[in-house]
């Protein structure tokens, strides 16, 4: 008897754990805030396995976007791929990308109307996402400085470096461009220290 994916519906072999078409799991592990252990179908005789806090944990918006990212590419890779699947891939990922636009825009907004701590916490937020556009990078570099906040200014600027230097793809066109402006920020930034 085939297993059929949840996700994309690809018939797959019995005995698979994964979907041949979409790598997803082929069965799904019960997890309850009443009973944190779960016990894998596949072996009756396994002992049950406690999940601790961390691998339950809620998944950010960076690490799914990430994840989507790496599944979508593998989609497009295969020339067998589901193409529903595939449009359901490539709007998630576009709502996540929304989302880190809203908030630089929202950001731009509360600057203009005096709100500096309220862009502040949305410009952190991408950052912590590793938004891969140098806005909130720019503008939190600059208020710090202006505020006097030394230390952060420079945690900020050693972030996009390593955002446009490890995240961003290596071919757009304004990476290097970028990540060289930067650096001289951060070298600036840190003989203020000195």
């Amino acid at each position: 008897m085939n297993i059929k994916c949840p996700q994309c519906d690809f018939e797959n072999e019995e005995g698979s754990k994964f979907c041949k078409n979409c790598n997803a799991p082929l069965s799904k592990q019960d997890y309850s805030k009443d009973n944190p252990y779960i016990k894998k179908r596949g072996n009756k005789d396994q002992p049950f396995k406690l999940i601790s806090d961390e691998e339950v944990k809620a998944e950010t918006e960076g690490e799914k976007y990430k994840r989507l990212n790496l599944e979508y590419g593998k989609l497009l890779e295969n020339p067998d791929s589901n193409f529903k699947l595939i449009e359901k891939y490539r709007k998630e990922l576009g709502k996540i990308e929304n989302n880190w636009v809203n908030r630089n825009l929202k950001g731009i907004e509360l600057e203009k109307e005096g709100k500096i701590d309220k862009a502040m916490k949305l410009y952190e937020k991408n950052i912590e996402e590793e938004f891969d556009g140098s806005h909130p990078y720019t503008r939190l570099a600059i208020i710090y400085s202006k505020k006097g906040l030394l230390d952060d200014e420079i945690r900020v600027l050693k972030k996009a470096v390593w955002v446009f230097d490890n995240v961003i793809y290596k071919e757009r066109g304004d990476r290097s461009q970028m990540l060289d402006k930067f650096k001289k920020r951060l070298e600036k930034a840190n003989k203020k220290r000195l």
